[in-house]
């Protein structure tokens, strides 16, 4: 009996095998033999090449070994394409690879943030290679959009699948249901509820359908309950607003160049809240969610009152324009964050990935995009309200 074909699944070094795992459960539900390869963060560029080469080595012997690596992933299958004469082939998501095996794909999403559809199309035109747009997706959705893993799949010889039929964005609509259902029902505290979504939580860690469940109530649950915490619809459309300018600031190379993008921009951001929010829940282990469901059984809206926290006290600072000394504990997060930051940066300029001169400039045209245009239009919102709000009084 012959054996299927075998796809080591790479992530970005910037994330975890986490993120490409849904790409790797995609491919094996197609007949694949997925297998989600581990990077370790802090090795070098010729480490992680070889630890790829010997896999591949590996499963070359059971039968065809193709790749399929996302962003930095996707520079690391290349060049083991490139030096590994029994890769058959590759897949290079949301990266401008340089060299290639025998056959080569590139896919990039439609709203890419950090490499533009110019420098794919180019990348492709000199290895004379297939390239895809993903018209939904941006760079941190290429590695599990629907239409990233059916193409891909189809590249790979695998079993065609129908376009409808896809479990991921399935299971992350009916998460924001239950969440939407659960948070409806329960107009306040509602501790039969919690209870029984914690009790699911405990003893359905196996079965994917009812954690999903017991993941969906319980976010409702704290939603319903710490509502009054939150923000007005006004502040979150006017966050919304914000994110989703900064998001088209960022790929503005693509639609300045396609502007028949602009008409698929709205189906893209419903197509990532499923995305994003089934990410999120998948993120947190059981351990988390029972410990949330107890904590708000004792303290309700708790939860919701400490992740509103920076956003209300945000658009209080905007609206006011205050500056004030800051408290140890944020100076403590702040530090955290910037360790982390270096930290991460440390292993991917370890890996070989640096930006050159030319690419700074580029770099912080990105940042501007993700951090000031967003504060921007927070801030024009928080003073629009504040002077309605003023005028309102007198």
């Amino acid at each position: 009996m012959q054996q299927p074909a075998t796809v080591l699944v790479v992530h970005s070094i910037f994330q975890g095998r986490e993120s490409s795992w849904p790409m790797a459960q995609a491919l094996a539900r197609r007949g694949l033999n997925a297998v989600n390869v581990h990077l370790r963060g802090g090795l070098e560029y010729p480490e992680y090449v070889r630890q790829i080469s010997v896999a591949v080595d590996t499963y070359a012997r059971q039968g065809p070994v193709w790749l399929w690596g996302h962003s930095m992933g996707a520079d690391l299958v290349s060049e083991v394409a490139g030096q590994n004469s029994r890769v058959v082939g590759m897949v290079a998501v949301g990266f401008p690879v340089t060299s290639s095996g025998p056959r080569t794909l590139l896919m990039v999403g439609a709203w890419d943030q950090l490499h533009s559809l110019r420098e794919m199309r180019e990348a492709a035109g000199l290895q004379k290679a297939e390239l895809e747009v993903l018209p939904q997706a941006d760079h941190n959705q290429e590695n599990f959009d629907p239409e990233s893993s059916r193409k891909a799949a189809r590249f790979f010889g695998a079993e065609h699948e129908p376009r409808w039929a896809d479990p991921f964005l399935g299971r992350g609509w009916l998460l924001w249901g239950l969440v939407l259902l659960s948070a409806g029902l329960s107009g306040g505290p509602s501790r039969r509820l919690q209870c029984g979504a914690l009790v699911l939580a405990l003893f359905s860690w196996r079965s994917d359908p009812f954690h999903s469940l017991a993941r969906g109530v319980l976010m409702g649950l704290v939603f319903a309950q710490g509502r009054a915490f939150w923000l007005s619809r006004a502040q979150v459309l006017a966050l919304f607003l914000a994110l989703g300018l900064g998001e088209l600031v960022l790929a503005w190379p693509n639609w300045s160049s396609q502007p028949s993008l602009l008409l698929q921009f709205p189906t893209a951001v419903l197509s990532w809240l499923p995305g994003g929010l089934l990410k999120f829940a998948g993120d947190v282990p059981v351990g988390g969610w029972i410990a949330v469901g107890l904590l708000e059984v004792a303290r309700p809206g708790f939860t919701m009152r400490a992740l509103g926290w920076l956003p209300r006290n945000s658009w209080r600072q905007l609206a006011t324009f205050s500056v004030r000394k800051p408290r140890p504990g944020e100076v403590l997060v702040l530090a955290g964050l910037l360790v982390a930051a270096a930290l991460a940066w440390r292993d991917v300029a370890q890996a070989g990935y640096w930006p050159d001169s030319g690419q700074w400039g580029l770099l912080a045209t990105k940042v501007g995009g993700m951090v000031v245009v967003p504060l921007l239009v927070w801030l024009m919102a928080a003073r629009g309200f504040a002077s309605r709000a003023a005028q309102s009084k007198r």
